[in-house]
């Protein structure tokens, strides 16, 4: 895989060679360099779906608050956090963070995949506890979905069990959200890329189709994945009869609003599977909600309940006190969350990635530094100095054969002499001395085969045997002296790059304390934005309980818009229930309740509406802040990458005199020359075996 680059933090990554996942927009890539991103998962583009307002898009999400979470948490959205260049600089995807955990599409089936039931069986629907961590998981969903809300800019569009993963403990993480729907001020600025048809809401399929989506989009497809994961089966399955006989996909019972527990599902249905029964099991108020997001909301979307409401009544159905504690104390936290200015640590990069420490050494310099004797040669050189000379020490053979072969010359021209010579005598008629000379050499012969035999092979034997000798000290002393130098280059490298690493993070320690204060001046201004923020929402707070409180007399102790509406609903059912033979009675009632309620709903738009002008009256302010820092980092950045080049560059240069050092020392000519010498040794011995 090609090496690509991070647009905002500068750093080369480089990718697997495979891609482990992919999808219509494009591919899945975990990344092998460097360590500190192992943890992350790169999104490459099809080449065909990458759009200027794809980057434009990306670009955006980068900004927002909702990228920004602690390392140790799982996060409720795997947010865009960079986006990935070519060396081109072109944009060519995004990295996100690597979330772990099974497709929630699984846990949406009537019963858990085999392979699954064992580590995954106490979320089974059969299960005692099943019910109970399915609402905990459908909680864990619909508070990210309220969180999402909150920002009142974005619609997932594409919201279904697919791109949800959900981890061991129950909670969740959901993907691909660069395909959402992104609008300002309730205006367009980026569509979402697709939808899936069995999570489309109604409207979707009316005339003529809009490229805009409203939240209540993504209530309906709630409402659709909460069904599925605590019923296990879609609530549109079911067979329809009469005029609505023939429709078989489940989109074309959506559009038709055919939804399976319907007020006239006699009239609608033929047959219903059986896992729609257990529908009834739960309560009314929250078998209402459903009824409110399939019927009451099939023409009318804005009736369908949104992700907040779906949160109350999934902590009311399964009476968790602490949890329900919890969550009232991040609603108050949250009430101001949309209006608050974002984490300076989100709007203010980190300058240490230019001065982590570390260097990261080139492959050059990496070879030159880590090199060993090649193995062959050491192999040879390090064997046991007693098989050295085995070729030689092995030869008795051949001494016996150089012997007889020496002996049998001399014996066969010592009787040609005697032979000659005794003959002669006879000649002169000195038969008694030529006998005597016949014993004479007779006797040479049998001594001179045992001069043969011990001492023939002894001349020759020595001489090859001195030469390999030679030949192998020779080596021996090259080794030590290669081996003596290439530890005092290994140690003069180190000490080098050791002196001029501690030279380079000085350097960038004196630039970041210099960051460092005009960060602490940029903070302080910030806290000042920050405190003025904290008195408005003070005074807002404070303002909003004594409007609740004078709505009804049961609401003196009440500091919350949702907290008033719960006892309102408890008061309302209450005098209804008190009044149940007055039907005039209970008419009133309720309108008198449907008063309160409105006084509660004017309260929040007033509250809206105030926080909102507040914001814009602040907008000038913090804009002057924003582009004050914008400007004195990026002339940090500029000076700390300046800093990085000149040094980098200076190292470069040290690196590469090392790297010829190495390549003289152990160039391929020096190599060649000992190969060429354990060749000739070899030889040498070889010749030994064959003689």
């Amino acid at each position: 895989m090609q090496s690509l680059y991070l647009s905002k933090r500068k750093d080369k990554i480089i990718l697997a060679s495979k891609a482990f996942a992919a999808g219509g927009e494009g591919q899945l890539f975990k990344i092998r360099t460097p360590n500190n991103y192992q943890d992350r998962v790169a999104k490459i583009y099809h080449p065909h779906k990458l759009t200027e307002e794809k980057i434009a898009k990306l670009g955006l999400l980068l900004k927002d608050p909702l990228a920004h979470y602690r390392p140790e948490e799982q996060p409720s959205f795997v947010w865009p956090e960079d986006i990935v260049e070519n060396e081109r600089g072109e944009a060519v995807g995004f990295i996100m963070r690597m979330v772990s955990g099974k497709k929630l599409e699984l846990f949406c089936l009537p019963t858990l995949p085999k392979k699954m039931r064992e580590e995954w069986g106490r979320f089974a629907l059969s299960s005692k506890m099943g019910r109970e961590f399915r609402l905990r998981i459908a909680f864990n969903l619909a508070n990210a979905l309220y969180r999402l809300q909150q920002s009142e800019k974005y619609v997932l569009v594409d919201f279904k069990p697919e791109n949800v993963l959900l981890q061991s403990d129950g909670q969740i993480s959901i993907v691909d959200v660069d395909s959402l729907q992104v609008s300002e001020n309730g205006k367009l600025r980026f569509k979402a890329a697709v939808t899936t048809p069995e999570y489309a809401a109604p409207e979707y399929y009316r005339q003529p189709r809009s490229n805009y989506f409203s939240p209540s989009w993504d209530n309906f497809a709630l409402a659709v994945i909460i069904y599925k994961l605590l019923l296990g089966i879609h609530p549109f399955a079911a067979s329809a009869k009469g005029k609505w006989e023939n429709l078989a996909s489940l989109h074309q019972k959506i559009e038709a609003g055919l939804f399976v527990h319907h007020p006239k599902a006699d009239q609608l249905f033929s047959s219903v599977p059986p896992p729609h029964q257990n529908y009834h099991s739960f309560s009314a108020a929250f078998r209402d909600l459903f009824q409110l997001a399939f019927v009451e909301g099939h023409k009318s979307p804005e009736l369908r309940p949104n992700a907040e409401k779906w949160c109350w009544m999934i902590l009311q159905e399964m009476q968790d006190g602490k949890l329900r504690t919890a969550f009232e104390k991040k609603m108050r936290a949250q009430t101001f969350a949309a209006y608050r200015l974002p984490a300076l640590e989100s709007i203010l990069p980190n300058l240490n990635q230019y001065a982590s420490g570390e260097l990261s050494l080139s492959p050059t310099l990496r070879m030159a530094i880590d090199w060993k004797t090649p193995i062959h040669f050491k192999q040879f050189l390090q064997a046991d100095p007693a098989k050295k000379y085995s070729a030689v020490s092995e030869v008795w053979l051949l001494n016996i054969l150089i012997g007889l072969f020496i002996t049998f010359s001399l014996r066969m021209l010592l009787i040609f002499i005697s032979s000659s010579f005794a003959s002669w005598l006879e000649e002169m008629g000195q038969n008694r001395l030529a006998f005597l000379i016949f014993l004479f050499f007779v006797a040479w012969s049998i001594i001179s085969l045992f001069i043969g035999l011990l001492f023939g092979g002894a001349y020759p034997r020595q001489k090859l045997q001195n030469s390999i000798h030679d030949l192998i000290q020779s080596l021996e002393h090259r080794e030590k002296q290669m081996l003596r130098e290439q530890e005092v280059l290994q140690e003069n490298i180190k000490k080098s790059m050791q002196k001029h690493r501690l030279s380079w993070q000085k350097k960038f320690g004196v630039a970041l304390l210099d960051w460092e204060a005009k960060k602490e001046a940029l903070a302080a201004t910030y806290q000042e934005l920050l405190t003025a923020e904290k008195e408005f929402e003070t005074a807002a707070k404070k303002e909003v309980v004594h409007l609740i409180q004078a709505v009804h007399p049961a609401l003196q102790n009440v500091r919350t818009l949702w907290r008033a509406e719960e006892i309102l609903d408890k008061k309302e059912q209450q005098a209804v229930l008190a009044q149940k033979n007055n039907p005039e009675e209970k008419e009133r009632i309720k309108k008198q309740f449907a008063a309160y309620r409105a006084a509660l709903k004017k309260i929040n738009l007033k509250l809206q509406e105030k926080m909102k002008a507040y914001k814009l009256s602040q907008e000038e302010r913090y804009q002057k802040f924003r582009d004050r820092m914008q400007l004195e980092y990026e002339e940090e950045e500029q000076k700390m990458k300046a800093l990085y080049r000149e040094t980098y560059a200076d190292i470069w240069k040290k690196e590469e005199r090392f790297h010829q050092k190495s390549l003289a020392l152990w160039s391929p000519a020096a190599l060649k020359e000992i190969d060429l010498d354990i060749t000739k040794a070899k030889k040498l011995k070889d010749k030994l075996s064959e003689w």
